[in-house]
């Protein structure tokens, strides 16, 4: 494995930098696309844009989802292994306390998976591991088209 600033692997290093774009890009800060590749002078308020949504990151993720999440060097990644880093951050941050958990992920001791991992469980108190994330992330992906769904499954919530 490749590892990103400070020993970091370089896919959470990938994911972390996207999720912070994402955090950025509401209208209320930069004005930017950011990772979803919506306006946000067109679509404000944090909207998903547009139905048919070709730019960003989820267009891509959505044609390649097939695509491993680790990847070994960010000089390797391509666009699809970011799109998938993307998209797991985004089902996170959107799911676990969103710029709070991106900070602890960031300042963790850790430099591989506990970061996430420790993350997520501070933030619900709960004992998940990667894999357990992973798969109720596969379940939010498969689950994504509609707005209400279970706690912890959510990828849309509204727009």
């Amino acid at each position: 494995m490749t590892y990103g600033v400070g020993g970091t692997d370089a896919w959470i290093n990938e994911m972390c930098s996207m999720i912070m774009e994402d955090l950025v890009a509401n209208p209320n800060m930069l004005d930017d696309s950011g990772p979803r590749g919506v306006d946000p002078t067109a679509y404000p308020g944090g909207s998903a844009g547009a139905a048919g949504n070709v730019d960003g990151r989820i267009p891509d993720f959505n044609a390649y989802s097939e695509d491993s999440l680790v990847v070994t060097s960010e000089a390797n990644m391509d666009i699809y292994e970011y799109a998938v880093a993307y998209a797991f951050g985004a089902w996170l941050a959107r799911n676990y306390g969103g710029a709070s958990l991106q900070r602890s992920i960031v300042d963790s001791p850790y430099t591989d998976q506990s970061a996430i991992v420790n993350a997520v469980n501070a933030y619900s108190g709960g004992s998940d591991s990667l894999a357990t994330l992973l798969k109720r992330w596969s379940a939010a992906v498969l689950m994504s088209r509609y707005q209400m769904s279970l706690p912890g499954y959510t990828y849309n919530s509204g727009g």
